[in-house]
């Protein structure tokens, strides 16, 4: 893809998550929290392996509409989970949240680039890739409440 276009990626990424926020309410009321991440996690996992293995720009945008999807209700599920659980304040399990969240808004970037530039591009999206597996195999623990999903 040409340099000129390498904004794309991150615009179909944005679009999609967008999308997903704005049906995330459907999604969950249909699927459920826990089946919401871990498909979500699956969505997401399956796009980066997109866009590392088909050198086709027009499907790698693809992968990147699966990336924003998929990850798109994660974040409203854990918050809406901390806000409900029970073991501490919920103010405080909020704050907790939106402290790790932010920890990687802030790290995130620096680090992948750091990591980037050891292992190169690919290999740090890999890891990103194999870091996303944490959501669906940690999505029943952090939404078990005893209810039903």
């Amino acid at each position: 893809m040409p340099i000129t276009q390498a904004g794309l990626g991150y615009s179909v990424f944005a679009v999609a998550m967008t999308a997903g926020r704005l049906s995330g309410d459907t999604i969950v009321a249909r699927l459920g929290d826990m089946r919401t991440m871990v498909w979500g996690g699956l969505l997401a996992i399956s796009g980066y392996a997109v866009i590392l293995l088909v050198p086709f720009a027009s499907v790698v945008l693809l992968g990147f509409s699966l990336i924003g999807i998929g990850a798109s209700n994660t974040v409203p599920i854990l918050f809406r989970r901390a806000g409900a659980q029970t073991g501490m304040p919920a103010g405080l399990a909020i704050a907790s949240v939106t402290t790790v969240g932010y920890a990687g808004v802030l790290a995130g970037p620096a680090g992948m680039g750091f990591i980037a530039q050891g292992i190169g591009l690919p290999a740090a999206f890999w890891l990103l890739a194999a870091l996303l597996c944490s959501v669906p195999l940690c999505a029943r623990v952090a939404t078990s409440s005893g209810e039903k999903d």
